[in-house]
């Protein structure tokens, strides 16, 4: 059930993953060269004593190496030296948890007791793991010192990972081992694309060495060309001493993409899409990774930025209508209200910072295209229904003003205002509420108990004025049709065309509000009395090259209907009706959809469709178009 301000249903207890419904998972040993968890204990017990031999501290360090402490005559001087030791081994593992904690990203609960003995706890907070465990200890047997630490290999062996009870999770989560800890991201990457901006790279890569969990990570720093400003600030980290350099990676590297391979005088766009198509076929297919993050030359990272990937990661195993995970949520502006932990659905492809698993590049691959790379993965024949995960506060920042596809008016509008988390979070909760199925009966059951508001306002100050008190907790509901979303985004300071929405249904927190944003003709959540439909009996018909809509609807005996275009103006649709050889992409345009005929157009034999209002009398001379039409 939601909660009752509307927000997704509270995460649980288990400790950031999807948790299985009844068996318990098996055990999972870290990949090879990984440092596991320090466990470690210090005891103090009597040995037994006789007339001909005396008892004696021993104190053991290490990997099962021992350092005597040296025979003493007298018990009391021996047990004081002891405990001088236990302090200094005390101060000196708080002084290590601590530093673990800030370099590893290991988050740690210290806690100094007293009584018989004297014990140092440092447990994980999210409780993946046993304790490190520091004791001294007063025992009817004896007096001993004794620090026994523990690989992680040896962990693994020593402790299974716990299953919550049968009951506790959603049905539709299931799956049993394969949602183990630590077991999906068996060999996972960065990558960081770069070009010839060195000065941000630095800063990149520098935000990068302060992530926590980097340990486990192979990373790329792939170069699109030889700028030498730039291999060398990208060399700088690696190296026998470098930041990024193993042990703190798993592997470092610089790659540098031939440009001579793109076509001269291409657009910049297209620039980025063969370095995108080439270093994804070296990460998967020569070096065999098993995930990939991808993130660019300008961005910097919260401290749980890999660890928010690590929790998310069993998502994309257990439900197939997840095909990506990401760090970015395009509405996550700072005048809104988000949740650090809470994460959400969106079918609208968000990109700047995402990760993949080699099983959907086995797909894209092959057909991935060397042009306007991320508006092809929101074409409805490319994502297919499928979605991504998003945190509602960002886990990373962009501080390029400007790029080959950003213009310093968009970054100071809207990118410089995101907010990004600054907290290392170790417990995300149960994310089941992510998967498909609960996900949808959460947004239906919150637009059903919605209040509609069906009226222009200015702001969302005036917004909730005129909604009157009381309206803390309460939900909104907004409806909008695609040809006025700009309106809308303008009382609440969002893009100017719909981002971050779950088929067509977006939400804003905003002073204790919950706004839902949906398209009045798309949103599948919608009662019939607030849904917008396509006219009866609404036809889409090709057009003749450089022939407008009512001339060809016309011909039918039909007549041109500029509110329909937004049904026929899908990639599905087009290609019913044109060969569509080159696949499909997004543009903007009067007389799209279409389909390009002219082979003087780099958009030769495309099938093309459109983000804004459709216009009945446009027509192009390179191109076909694709009408609507209904009866007269």
């Amino acid at each position: 059930m939601p909660a009752q301000d509307g927000s997704p249903p509270s995460p649980g207890q288990p400790q950031g993953r999807i948790m299985p419904s009844a068996k318990r998972p098996p055990r999972v040993p870290r990949p090879p060269g990984a440092a596991g968890p320090l466990r470690g204990k210090l005891s103090m017990r009597d040995t037994p004593s006789s007339t001909t031999r005396r008892r004696q501290p021993r104190l053991l360090f290490g990997e099962g190496g021992r350092r005597s402490a040296g025979r003493l005559k007298q018990t009391i001087v021996c047990v004081a030296l002891t405990l001088i030791c236990v302090f200094t081994v005390l101060l000196s593992y708080r002084g290590m948890l601590l530093q673990l904690e800030r370099r590893e990203g290991i988050p740690l609960e210290v806690e100094l007791q007293g009584g018989d003995g004297i014990r140092l706890q440092a447990s994980r907070k999210d409780s993946s793991t046993p304790s490190i465990d520091v004791e001294f200890q007063r025992e009817p047997s004896g007096t001993q010192v004794e620090l026994d630490p523990v690989t992680g290999a040896d962990q693994a062996s020593k402790q299974e990972i716990e299953a919550p009870a049968a009951g506790e999770q959603s049905d539709d989560v299931g799956q049993g081992s394969r949602l183990a800890a630590g077991g999906v991201l068996s060999n996972p990457a960065v990558i960081v694309f770069t070009y010839n901006r060195p000065h941000y790279l630095k800063q990149t890569l520098k935000s990068l060495t302060n992530i926590a969990g980097l340990k486990g990570f192979s990373v790329y720093v792939s170069q699109d060309g030889t700028d030498v400003q730039v291999a060398a600030t990208a060399r700088t980290f690696g190296g026998e001493r470098g930041d990024l350099a193993p042990p703190v990676t798993r592997g470092y590297e610089l790659w540098q993409h031939p440009r001579g391979a793109v076509p001269p005088r291409s657009a910049g766009h297209v620039y980025v899409a063969y370095h995108y198509k080439w270093a994804l076929d070296r990460v998967f297919n020569e070096y065999n990774h098993s995930h990939a993050i991808l993130v660019e030359d300008d961005m910097l990272f919260s401290i749980d930025f890999l660890r928010y990937f690590e929790a998310t990661a069993p998502l994309l195993e257990v439900d197939p209508t997840i095909w990506c995970i990401s760090s970015w949520n395009d509405n996550g502006l700072n005048h809104f209200t988000w949740d650090t932990r809470r994460m959400f659905r969106t079918s609208y492809f968000p990109g700047l910072g995402w990760m993949l698993r080699r099983e959907l590049w086995d797909e894209l691959g092959p057909v991935f295209p060397l042009e306007q790379w991320d508006h092809w993965m929101r074409l409805d024949t490319t994502a297919r229904g499928r979605e991504c995960v998003v945190p509602e506060v960002n886990r990373n920042f962009n501080i390029g003003e400007k790029g080959a596809n950003m213009e310093s008016a968009t970054y100071n509008k809207y990118l410089s205002k995101m907010v990004v988390s600054h907290e290392l979070i170790s417990d995300y909760g149960d994310l089941s509420y992510l998967v498909k199925g609960a996900y949808e009966d959460w947004i239906r059951t919150v637009v059903a108990s919605a209040r509609h508001w069906d009226r222009p306002a200015s702001t969302p100050e005036r917004m909730l004025k005129e909604m009157g008190d009381g309206h803390a907790g309460q939900v909104i509901l907004v409806t909008y049709r695609a040809e006025t979303y700009k309106q809308l985004s303008d009382v609440f300071g969002t893009w100017p065309y719909p981002r971050a929405h779950h088929r067509h249904a977006a939400y804003l927190r905003y002073k204790g509000v919950l706004f839902i944003l949906a398209d009045a003709r798309f949103c599948p959540y919608l009662p019939d009395a607030l849904q917008v439909k396509p006219s009866p009996m609404l036809k889409a018909v090709a057009a003749p090259r450089h022939t407008d809509c009512n001339s060809a609807c016309g011909s039918q005996g039909m007549r041109c209907e500029e509110q329909d275009f937004w049904f026929i103006n899908t990639c599905k649709t087009l290609a019913e009706h044109f060969p569509c050889e080159r696949g499909c992409a997004l543009v903007l345009g009067p007389d799209v959809p279409n389909y390009v005929e002219s082979a003087s157009l780099n958009t030769h034999q495309q099938c093309l469709v459109n983000q804004q209002q459709t216009r009945c009398a446009a027509k192009h001379e390179a191109t076909a178009r694709l009408c609507a039409c209904v009866p007269r």
